[in-house]
């Protein structure tokens, strides 16, 4: 048998609370009670996030009415589609990217979550979240831009094309592919 690490020791045998602990880490993280999906605790990091204090203790079948979580084309995501709900019943998440609607305007959010075992043979699962908004943002716009771009450029009477660097066909305009028989574009 090991000797038990000090934290692990001091924590079981309640001589440190790890609440301040987790409240100083730059990681926006929440405390999920396994089965149920209620969020026990949420760190400062993660009141933040949420734009003030994030409801704790909300069954899962109301999750949608309180965190409002969206999937990548929009739509609402239901309890059992939530992140923290699937972790809570056994799934653990790993970098999954979720738009979320919060007082401060909707965020985009990657999330990974477990659940780990406690001493005493209790059970807690861990959700943490990296705000990529920034970069959901950009990425959005660029494709944006791709779009306008492409469609400039199958207006163009003159037959167009773009090679990669190393030298392979990425795009053709319309008077490309009919001029030199390339695919269309979508096929490229």
């Amino acid at each position: 048998m090991g000797v038990e690490p000090a934290l692990t020791a001091a924590v079981r045998d309640g001589l440190v609370d790890v609440e301040p602990i987790l409240d100083v880490l730059p990681t926006p993280l929440v405390l999920v009670e396994p089965g149920t999906a209620r969020i026990v605790y949420a760190n400062a990091a993660a009141h933040r996030m949420a734009g003030g204090a994030l409801p704790l203790g909300v069954p899962a079948e109301e999750y949608p009415s309180t965190y409002r979580l969206y999937d990548a084309s929009g739509r609402p995501l239901r309890p059992e589609e939530m992140p923290a709900v699937r972790a809570a019943r056994g799934e653990a998440i790993s970098h999954e990217q979720v738009d979320w609607e919060t007082p401060k305007g909707m965020i985009s959010v990657v999330v990974s979550a477990t659940t780990i075992p406690l001493a005493g043979g209790r059970r807690i699962t861990v959700a943490t979240f990296e705000d990529v908004t920034q970069i959901e943002s950009s990425r959005r716009r660029a494709s944006l831009l791709a779009e306008e771009l492409r469609v400039m450029l199958d207006g163009v009477p003159d037959a167009i094309t773009v090679q990669s660097p190393d030298s392979q066909l990425i795009y053709a305009n319309r008077a490309a592919t009919e001029l030199y028989g390339i695919p269309n574009g979508s096929e490229l």
